[in-house]
């Protein structure tokens, strides 16, 4: 039981906001100026008004401000696949029209259908994988800004 009050007496302690503390100015012979939380033989406590705090206003941030770097981000990467889909169409129309050949023995020419069919099919491969990168990109834009993946306006959107 004894106890009890030194908890109590340690609680209510702990528990002042230490805003609450008292202030002591003293001025010596010298002129020279101490505060203090303790009493000084010879100071005057002070009486301060609380301090008055306002929040400052919340201001929202644009919806936009934080898919901005990430529109601009997939903007980038979907120009660049489709470059990268476009030069590998290209390769691949070009690699059609040249069979892969060899020179017999006797100096005539053969056809080597398995490695030409090997090179399109890789070459076809490549085309589709940019494909669905170009795709991709472009859902995903579209899913942080419509109208940024659209290349309009909202204004031009909705017909103004």
């Amino acid at each position: 039981m004894a106890r009890l009050p030194a908890v109590m007496a340690i609680g209510l302690i702990l528990a002042t906001p230490p805003g609450l503390a008292e202030i002591y100015k003293h001025v010596d012979k010298n002129g020279r100026v101490t505060y203090s939380n303790t009493p000084i033989p010879g100071a005057q406590k002070l009486e301060l008004k609380p301090l008055t705090t306002i929040e400052p206003p919340q201001i929202p941030p644009p919806a936009e401000s934080k898919a901005d770097p990430r529109v601009a981000q997939l903007k980038e990467a979907l120009a660049q696949e489709v470059k990268k889909l476009e030069a590998a169409r290209k390769t691949l129309e070009e690699e059609r029209q040249r069979p892969e050949t060899f020179r017999t023995p006797s100096g005539g020419i053969g056809r080597a259908v398995a490695r030409y069919e090997e090179k399109i099919q890789r070459l076809t491969e490549e085309v589709a994988r940019y494909e669905r990168n170009v795709e991709a990109l472009k859902r995903e834009l579209e899913a942080l800004a419509p109208e940024a993946a659209a290349g309009q306006s909202p204004a031009r959107r909705e017909g103004r």
